[in-house]
């Protein structure tokens, strides 16, 4: 959170933008959901950060980790070694470019079955002007009867810088 707030000061007031949003949206595997619900974006032209929360609704705990090895979790990003992005989580542009992947300790290792987790991730580097989305995630839910398949979640909701 600090860091977002010093991101926004240190920025010009007129290149960083602020948009307070409810956006509430579900994955259901294994006959279960799982909740994510995102409440503020904030974008400067040097960083990003996103406040959520995930629900955990399977029947086991939701474990947040690396995507497999040669998989493409977000278009035209693949993975290609197994320390790469814990989560893959990131703030993708309309082209699909990546924009400034977080440290992976800005996430949990673990959701734990009926938990909620919430936390404010962030990114610097050069953000561009266009249309973004939020790439959350590689979640590897251990209820035996979701299969134990994979999922990675990219919101249906976009913002404007």
């Amino acid at each position: 959170m600090l860091l977002a707030l010093v991101a926004v000061v240190v920025a010009p007031a007129a290149d960083a933008k602020t948009f307070n949003v409810d956006w509430r949206e579900q994955k259901v595997t294994g006959g279960r959901t799982v909740s994510f619900r995102i409440t503020r974006v904030v974008i400067t032209p040097t960083s990003w950060s996103v406040k959520l929360s995930i629900r955990n609704g399977t029947r086991g705990a939701l474990k947040v980790t690396t995507p497999p090895l040669l998989t493409t979790p977000i278009p035209t990003l693949s993975v290609s070694r197994k320390e790469q992005y814990r989560g893959e989580t990131a703030l993708v542009d309309d082209d699909h470019r990546v924009a400034h992947d977080p440290p992976p300790s800005q996430l949990p290792r673990s959701i734990a079955k009926g938990a909620t987790w919430s936390g404010t991730i962030s990114g610097t580097g050069k953000m561009r002007h266009g249309r973004y989305v939020v790439g959350l995630g590689w979640f590897e839910p251990l209820d035996p009867a979701a299969g134990g398949s994979g999922f990675y979640w990219i919101t249906d909701h976009s913002v404007r810088y």
